[in-house]
């Protein structure tokens, strides 16, 4: 991917060595000097899947000018489990999801801080939903982003924007004044029961199965 600045925008570039394809995409960068900031803090919370939620909880708390929180759970392996849990009918997410959140959103909230997470493995949509529902039940209200893959067809249209197995990104924007109606649950997340994964989940399987023969 290539980068290049062009005025008060952004001009990105992404090339496929495996395809003869180019996609252009501008964004507009912030012009408000209010939102600007001289210094961002950004910590890391976790460093691979299966980390201890406690210390990124920890960091959370004693770095009160903490503005990004970093949770990096995604490597091959475990990539390659969600995978199995996919194909087998369970989330293609990480199943710790649940208890992450349940445990940082609120004081997240509460100190402004934005959530940054590959969590969502092959299913960053359904993360999503799942983050939603979470927050839902704990009285906060969040804007969540999916960062994923887009499949380009031979036709040169993209194709469903909920494909993806490279990963899922979180992001929660501050609000202020929230009330949590439940406290956190110090249980852990169990897998829920076997079903057949969404059609775009199938599609996406079906893709890799392709590539590797």
């Amino acid at each position: 991917m290539i980068v290049r600045p062009v005025c008060r925008e952004l001009k990105v570039t992404m090339e496929s060595q495996d395809r003869d394809e180019i996609h252009n995409c501008v964004i507009k960068l912030r012009v408000n000097p209010q939102k600007r900031r001289e210094k961002v803090y950004i910590g890391c919370g976790a460093g691979f899947g299966g980390d201890r939620p406690m210390a990124a909880l920890k960091l959370l708390q004693r770095v009160k000018e903490l503005n990004y929180l970093v949770l990096e759970c995604l490597a091959e392996r475990t990539l390659a489990e969600r995978y199995q849990f996919m194909v087998s009918g369970g989330d293609g997410y990480d199943s710790w999801i649940s208890h992450w959140m349940r445990l940082l959103l609120p004081l997240a909230m509460e100190r402004r801080t934005c959530l940054i997470t590959n969590m969502g493995a092959m299913d960053p949509c359904g993360a999503q939903e799942k983050v939603r529902e979470i927050a839902s039940s704990l009285g906060l209200s969040v804007s969540i982003a999916v960062a994923h893959e887009t499949f380009v067809t031979e036709s040169g249209s993209p194709s469903s924007l909920e494909k993806s197995y490279l990963m899922g990104g979180v992001r929660f924007l501050s609000c202020i004044h929230i009330q949590c109606s439940q406290r956190p649950s110090r249980h852990s997340p169990r897998l829920l029961p076997s079903r057949q994964p969404p059609e775009h989940l199938k599609q996406t399987v079906r893709h890799l199965r392709q590539e590797s023969q």
